[in-house]
């Protein structure tokens, strides 16, 4: 199964950028990321649009959002494994820009998940999302990185 990352804006050369690319570097499984461009004014709509155009109809689509379900590292885990099972070609995870993610998205999305409920800014999102995708690559191989319960 490929992992991909659908992301409004990019992502500017700074200490998250060097995290994002570490973790990136470390993914074993198949993984791509990809930017569309955030609007000028916040139109959520126009956003949307970039990213229906580069969302592929059959990927597994997983909204990240303040409002989404709030699951464990061990269970994010498991979710990737059973998809991988189940043989789900591709999982994208979409974050939004600034203004969050348009209804109309969230909607569409086969699951929603969130970080927590506090509002986290886009750019740490994209790291701790990677990081987390790392962590339960980790896990699945039964490597020592993941020392939780």
């Amino acid at each position: 199964m490929k992992l991909q990352v659908i992301s409004v804006g990019s992502l500017k050369s700074s200490p998250l950028k060097e995290l994002w690319d570490t973790y990136k570097k470390r993914l074993l499984l198949p993984f791509d990321s990809l930017e569309v461009p955030a609007s000028k004014v916040g139109d959520k709509s126009q956003e949307a649009q970039n990213i229906l155009k580069v969302l592929r109809p059959q990927s597994f689509l997983v909204v990240m959002d303040e409002k989404g379900e709030n699951i464990s590292t061990s269970t994010f885990a498991s979710f990737i494994e059973k998809h991988h099972l189940l043989g789900t070609k591709q999982m994208s995870f979409l974050i939004g820009g600034a203004e969050g993610i348009d209804a109309a998205l969230k909607e569409k999305a086969d699951r929603v998940l969130s970080f927590g409920a506090q509002t986290w800014p886009h750019d740490f999102v994209r790291v701790l999302l990677i990081e987390q995708i790392y962590r339960a690559q980790q896990i699945l191989n039964n490597h020592p990185y993941h020392r939780g319960s």
